[in-house]
């Protein structure tokens, strides 16, 4: 499956605050804005895979406290704030592979995880 879209309104998800996955898989975005995610508090899986982003900006997923599993895989992106990954608490999986990565933030998976990949609480 493919789609077009090439760019999403802020306002595209208003009123879904039960949305539990969304995927936007294999389109052509290149920005997210930055309020897009804002009120999808119950969002568990988001996937936002196989797109041309390269950036996420500030904030963008700040109020995704439930999310699970985040899929940012094919993509541009070259870096990852520890700002923007904080806030997902519950975050267990998240995959970056086929990106522009130079870094990600320091120490933010030895904090989460131990040495056999269990979460710490």
């Amino acid at each position: 499956f493919s789609n077009q879209i090439v760019c999403i309104p802020e306002n595209a998800f208003e009123g879904l605050a039960n949305l539990k996955m969304l995927s936007l898989f294999k389109n052509k975005i290149q920005k997210i804005p930055p309020l897009l995610f804002q009120g999808l508090s119950r969002l568990e899986m988001l996937d936002v895979s196989v797109n041309r982003i390269s950036d996420l900006p500030s904030g963008c997923l700040a109020s995704l406290v439930y999310l699970e599993v985040l899929v940012l895989s094919s993509n541009r992106i070259t870096s990852l704030r520890r700002e923007e990954l904080d806030p997902l608490i519950r975050l267990r999986d998240l995959q970056l592979e086929t990106n522009l990565l130079r870094e990600v933030p320091l120490g933010f998976f030895a904090e989460r995880y131990d040495a056999q990949g269990q979460t710490i609480a």
